[in-house]
């Protein structure tokens, strides 16, 4: 049993490693929290709180780093969890919202842009 995904993200990893048998018994009203949300495809609302967001932008390394990073998710990233903790009226903290990259820099650097904003929240000047 899963007691934290939506049904809907449950399904993939269910079919692929579980033989099926993935449960999805989290708390509906929690889950449901945000199919309304007004950043998702129209496709999705109402049905499935993900958002698949492709970005054109060009992948860069620093020197000190092989790891790459992208300005422009980065940036798109930071604007979802704005909305999201706008929509929710503060309701969910940063702690709670979950952000997947493949790079090591661009978690650094999405990191960073979330502290500079929760800093920006506290200081009302964003």
């Amino acid at each position: 049993k899963n007691f934290r995904s939506h049904p809907k993200i449950l399904e993939l990893p269910s079919s692929m490693f579980y033989n099926n048998e993935l449960e999805a018994a989290a708390n509906e009203v929690l889950v449901n929290s945000h199919v309304n949300f007004p950043g998702l495809p129209a496709k999705a609302k109402g049905k499935f709180p993900v958002i698949f967001h492709g970005v054109v932008g060009k992948d860069l390394r620093e020197d000190r780093s092989p790891s790459f990073f992208n300005k422009e998710e980065i940036s798109i990233v930071v604007e979802y969890v704005k909305q999201v903790i706008q929509y929710t009226g503060s309701k969910i903290t940063g702690k709670e919202i979950g952000v997947i990259s493949p790079y090591r820099r661009q978690v650094e650097k999405i990191r960073n842009q979330l502290c500079n904003l929760a800093v920006s929240e506290r200081n009302n000047t964003y």
